[in-house]
Order: C-alpha cells, then structure tokens, then sequence
C-alpha cells in the first residue's frame, strides 16, 4: 500500500504524457508510452527523496510491460492519468 501511495503522489511530476480514461472504457489501458521510471539500485531513497528530484531523472519506459528481470533495486514509476468523465472511474494497477 505505501508503494501506491508513493505511486499516487508521483503523478505531479512534469513532462509526462498523459493518459485519458473515462468510464466508457472498461478494458485495460496500456500506459507504457506515458510511464517513466528510476532505479535505486542502492534502495536508500524514500518517497521525500523521489518528489525532491528533478523531472530530467525519470527515465522515458516505452514498452508494451514494465519488467527489468531479476533486480536487488527498487523501482519507482511515475505516470499521468486524466479522467475526462464526469464521473468517478476505478481500475486495478498491474506492474510486471
């Protein structure tokens, strides 16, 4: 949960592209070509850490399912999202 969090909270970081969902669509949505992404591969920084750090640290990740292999780091993730229904719309977040 505190990743989601964290995840949530990384959404204000600029130069992303946006992905619109609305409550018509109710099929996955593939957010590859709007996600960037860091690796602390010393698994030291904490979600102040990430929200203090640049744009130009983020990383453009432009394939079709985040997957890195096998890895000791942590990776965090970043993307827009932008509902353009007036109402609320909820989908389930699937990484790997």
């Amino acid at each position: 949960m505190p990743l989601l969090a964290a995840l949530l909270l990384l959404l204000s970081i600029p130069c992303l592209a946006t992905v619109t969902i609305d409550s018509e669509h109710a099929g996955p949505i593939n957010l590859s070509s709007a996600t960037r992404y860091l690796e602390d591969n010393s698994n030291s920084l904490n979600l102040q850490d990430i929200l203090a750090l640049p744009g130009s640290q983020w990383q453009a990740y432009g394939d079709n399912t985040f997957s890195m292999g096998y890895s000791t780091s942590t990776w965090w993730l970043t993307f827009n999202l932008a509902n353009t229904s007036p109402e609320e719309v909820r989908h389930l977040l699937e990484v790997g």
